[in-house]
């Protein structure tokens, strides 16, 4: 008989307490799980994920007290700087502090650490049951989460009422025993369960329906990412309102139905892709700008002719050629036929570049890219020393220099944070001293010092 037969059966793994259940996980080793039976097998599946709800609601309250305990201290600050006659000066947001600071050591971008922040605080301050729930393991984190979400359009004097509704929470007559979650409730899927909480969300509060409509419509973004899956792809999210979707979902089938019939054997969603694609980029005028950063301008007569103030570089245009040069390069002076042109610039491309933005793109793409004659090229210049030029006299980096140094540090220069720099602020090495440039004070008795060299950062440094 195994030393774990019926430690792990599904049923008692439901009954049993967390500081038990998670000894037990711990005490076997990785050769001990693989001789699991399959019923303690499964048991041991849905012991984990028990415990990892016990453990993202007690990181729910943490993150919560590492914000209360931060918004102290930098409201404490202001107060003290207004005390002693000293201007205030607006701080960062507190949420995007905090996430600033957990982000290196979660290995996340700032913007999902900070959405989980809110996510959390919104938990543990507004549905306190769910949480509890959540803390006690009987539920997991996406249906807390859709508790939360539900209650957020729902007047506050009914969130208990609303969760205990949701929760089908119950009061034993005679011992007074409280049962936060039905076991109907907790065989719920996750979906069926998002679905109870938004329809007795409106239930109860049917005024709630209209102020999250509104809510959700003034939210409709796109979001872009990177497929991390497939190299050379981009995910594109959408939240838009249903009513305009139904619309959009009807003219992306009807025209890639049409493309199916004209090409038969081919996969629907590929051609559904092919038409939203169609659809968008044959309906507005795209001008495409392809911004380089380059240490040195190819020639000085090209210097001359593209260089612009504070040393912009004005665009000019590249092709591609199929002679016998190294895979990428755009040499000067000929085009794609090999004929000669005076305002062509020779570009080696020496392998795949990562837009952190959109994905992998590989030489030949980028070859493509560049000898389109609709594409616009944008030329940074990139000083020998590695510094990017700035206008002397500003405390902020102007738009150019903002673009320049994003494109030269591609995320945050943050030790550990891998936020794409186009999601960044830009700001000084060296902080400059407060008040320094500020207009409404007195004007400085000397010449301002030149700014230091700028980075890409998560937080206002």
């Amino acid at each position: 008989m195994s030393a774990t037969a019926g430690v792990f059966s599904p049923a008692a793994v439901e009954c049993a307490d967390l500081p038990d259940l998670l000894g037990a996980v711990a005490r076997l080793s990785q050769r001990d799980v693989a001789a699991l039976s399959a019923r303690d097998a499964e048991g041991y599946v849905l012991a984990c994920d028990r415990l990892r709800s016990a453990l993202d609601a007690r990181r729910a309250v943490a993150m919560d007290t590492l914000a209360a305990h931060l918004d102290e201290d930098l409201q404490r600050r202001a107060h003290d700087q207004r005390r002693g006659g000293v201007p205030a000066h607006p701080g960062p947001e507190l949420h995007g502090f905090v996430a600033s600071m957990l982000a290196p050591g979660l290995h996340c971008s700032t913007r999902t650490v900070q959405r989980r922040l809110e996510a959390d605080r919104r938990l543990v301050c507004t549905t306190a049951s769910t949480h509890q729930a959540l803390w006690d393991g009987d539920l997991d984190l996406p249906r807390a989460d859709a508790v939360a979400e539900a209650a957020r359009s729902v007047d506050p004097d009914l969130w208990a009422r609303f969760e205990a509704l949701v929760l089908e929470t119950t009061v034993d007559e005679v011992t007074g025993e409280i049962t936060l979650v039905s076991d109907e409730v907790r065989r719920m899927s996750r979906s069926a369960f998002a679905r109870r909480a938004a329809r007795i969300a409106r239930t109860l509060d049917p005024a709630s329906q209209c102020r999250a409509a509104k809510q959700a419509r003034d939210q409709r973004r796109v979001v872009i990412r990177p497929d991390r899956h497939q190299p050379g792809m981009a995910v594109w999210t959408a939240h838009l309102p249903t009513d305009v979707s139904q619309q959009m979902a009807a003219a992306v089938d009807a025209l890639a139905g049409s493309y199916a019939k004209a090409n038969p054997g081919t996969s629907i969603d590929s051609r559904r892709a092919d038409a939203l694609t169609a659809l968008v980029l044959g309906n507005a005028e795209v001008k495409t700008v392809v911004e380089l950063l380059i240490p040195v301008l190819p020639t000085p007569d090209q210097a001359t002719r593209t260089r612009g103030a504070l040393g912009q570089l004005n665009p000019v245009t590249a092709t591609l050629t199929d002679g016998p040069v190294p895979e990428g390069t755009i040499p000067e002076g000929t085009t794609s036929d090999g004929a000669a042109r005076h305002d062509t610039v020779a570009w080696v491309i020496p392998g795949q570049v990562d837009d952190p933005r959109h994905g992998a793109l590989a030489p030949d793409v980028i070859a493509q890219l560049l000898a389109d004659p609709d594409v616009i090229l944008r030329l940074a210049r990139l000083d020998p020393d590695g510094s990017i030029t700035q206008d002397p006299t500003a405390y902020r980096p102007s738009g150019s220099t903002r673009r320049r140094v994003r494109a030269r540090d591609g995320s945050c220069r943050f030790p550990g944070c891998h936020t794409p720099a186009a999601r960044t602020d830009t700001d000084h090495v060296t902080a400059h001293p407060h008040g320094y440039y500020c207009r409404s004070g007195p004007p400085p008795t000397a010449a301002p010092s030149p700014p230091t060299p700028a980075r890409t950062t998560c937080a206002t440094t």
